[in-house]
């Protein structure tokens, strides 16, 4: 017999050898430390330690090696690697499992003859009786339920007290698709052999119920080891009924259901809207007068339609010239809320006139360059500019609240609904320009500049077109990863955009909160400066920065592709 421990994380491995010099596992010797394992190595009686997906360990029980699983009782966050005190401290041992046991015997009265199924008959031809762990993600199982609904005679919903919450959610949000859902608790701290006693009541329950049915197993949702534990009882009862078990993969490079019994891939068809995913996280969008999801409402559609070719030339003015433009209508966005124009006992109306003297801003022969620039642009797209008669200066108007807020930036956000909507991107509701949100929070912002959906994973867009202090974008930069977490199932991902350069601080800033930035101008000295700042990876910040001249590069199927997959 051959011993192997298997973990991708080093601490892991120290952590083990340890307890083995301590002499805290006296009966065990590891013959062989790897961070993945090739199972054609692995013989019959082999001993396989530590973690590896499902379908690995289904594969070693069907070699007949025996697999003990590295368990905690508090497991980390995503992307956390625990320490080898750590590991200590979160009650790290092992339990040996077995996901396919023909051996095992059922305790049942039930007399049903044993199945005659043909494996080569699809296994969407019969009525299904779903059954999945619930989580703090939702949206695997979900997937699934929506993906094979049809087939769905029953949704059987194994909940702990923990996510009680998160169940009533998935049931309310799947009834329009499967009506009959039934949500069933489990211990939190149910051991390995109490959960396999629970989940035979429970088939027991739904073959008696549903004897025609097909048995499905989603082993996404839940712990580990309740998943190995809900795959073992199906194969147990699979003498007595058809069964399947599923996996679902929601990584963007490969959205997909691993099938297990027998083994086989599915694509995955169902997308999700914006709508969909944040009902998941039991959020709601914020649909009062004036809210919901600007870029569905016709009239936005309208005027960003009608003003394509100032948006294309916006996104085409110099740095400098839009420092102006910003100032400019920062001065007419006041006048809407917290100024007093001239004669005025409060701000203007959003739907109000107002002007801007542009002669106020223009000190010196710098800033009449950057407005001669402006000018020449508003002009030829027919933006009313006059003159004063007795100065000779000229006044920007303004038609509304809208127009203010259009020249101070979110042009930017119309610019790149274009690009991603050109793309393909908004499909089935799954892009949002200016979206409002319902939370729980007290916080005032709730507003996303962009959101995409794509291959059901979020991605949060901030754009900035002004030119800010160093603070004063770090402290965007932590609301937009603030809110991104509020939202976000399936590790959403959050782009900072900012027509202007950002510094070195900022970008290690980014590089810690793992937010992509699309920077306005290549950065100089980029590597010597990181330096400086002791950043371990500076080729990963340079990943992150993709520069304003590059950014066809991003608006690319291949290049949101490159940033979901984090591969930037």
């Amino acid at each position: 017999m051959t011993t192997w421990f298997v973990s991708e994380y080093e601490r892991s491995h120290f952590w083990l050898k340890t307890m083995l010099k301590k002499g805290r596992l006296p009966d065990l010797e590891v013959d062989h430390w790897v961070t993945g394992i090739d199972v054609k190595k692995i013989q019959e009686g082999d001993l396989v330690l530590g973690t590896l997906p499902l379908s690995i360990i289904l594969q070693l029980n069907e070699r007949k090696a025996r697999f003990k699983a590295l368990v905690l009782k508090r497991m980390p966050r995503p992307g956390q690697e625990f320490t080898a005190t750590e590991l200590a401290h979160a009650g790290a041992r092992f339990i040996e499992v077995q996901m396919l046991d023909p051996q095992a015997t059922v305790t049942t009265d039930i007399v049903v003859p044993p199945s005659e199924e043909n494996i080569s008959e699809s296994w969407l031809s019969q009525e299904q009786v779903h059954i999945g762990f619930v989580s703090d993600q939702l949206a695997p199982l979900y997937l699934a339920s929506r993906e094979f609904a049809e087939h769905i005679r029953h949704l059987e919903l194994l909940v702990t007290s923990r996510f009680k919450k998160q169940a009533e959610i998935l049931r309310t949000t799947l009834t329009p698709y499967i009506s009959n859902i039934t949500l069933t608790e489990f211990n939190d701290n149910s051991s390995y052999p109490q959960l396999l006693e629970q989940l035979e009541q429970v088939c027991n329950r739904l073959i008696i119920e549903y004897p025609h049915a097909r048995l499905v197993g989603n082993l996404t949702g839940g712990t580990k080891l309740m998943s190995m534990a809900l795959s073992a009882q199906l194969h147990v009862f699979h003498r007595y009924t058809p069964i399947q078990t599923l996996y679902t993969h929601t990584e963007v490079s490969g959205n997909r259901y691993e099938l297990m019994t027998p083994s086989d891939i599915m694509p995955m068809k169902t997308n999700m809207s914006i709508r969909e995913y944040l009902l998941l996280q039991g959020i709601q969008i914020d649909d009062s007068p004036g809210k919901g999801i600007r870029s569905e409402d016709e009239s936005w559609r309208q005027n960003a339609e009608g003003r394509a070719r100032l948006t294309e030339d916006l996104y085409r003015l110099d740095s400098n010239s839009l420092i102006m433009l910003n100032t400019l209508a920062s001065h007419a966005r006041i006048q809407y809320t917290l100024g007093r124009p001239r004669g005025s006992e409060e701000g203007l109306r959003a739907n109000q006139k107002t002007s801007v003297d542009v002669a106020q801003f223009v000190n010196n022969n710098w800033h009449k360059s950057q407005w001669a620039n402006i000018h020449r642009l508003l002009i030829q797209h027919d933006w009313r500019i006059t003159k004063r008669s007795d100065t000779g200066t000229h006044i920007l108007h303004f038609k509304n609240h809208e127009e203010a807020h259009y020249l101070g930036g979110t042009w930017l956000e119309e610019w790149l609904w274009f690009r991603l909507k050109d793309l393909g991107f908004e499909q089935a509701g799954a892009l949002g320009v200016g979206v409002n949100v319902l939370t729980d929070t007290h916080e005032v912002d709730n507003e996303f500049d962009v959101i995409m959906i794509w291959k059901n994973r979020l991605l949060a867009i901030e754009c900035k077109t002004s030119l800010q202090n160093n603070d004063k974008a770090s402290s965007q930069l932590y609301k937009l990863d603030s809110k991104k977490r509020r939202i976000s199932q399936l590790h959403g991902l959050g782009v900072y955009i900012s027509k202007h350069a950002v510094s070195q601080e900022f970008l290690m800033r980014c590089q810690d909160l793992r937010i992509h930035v699309l920077a306005g101008e290549p950065l100089k000295s980029q590597g010597n400066k990181i330096k400086e700042f002791k950043c371990q990876r500076p080729d990963r910040i340079k990943q992150m920065v993709i520069s304003w001249k590059e950014m066809g590069r991003f608006l690319t199927n291949e290049g949101v592709s490159a940033i979901y997959e984090d591969k930037i």
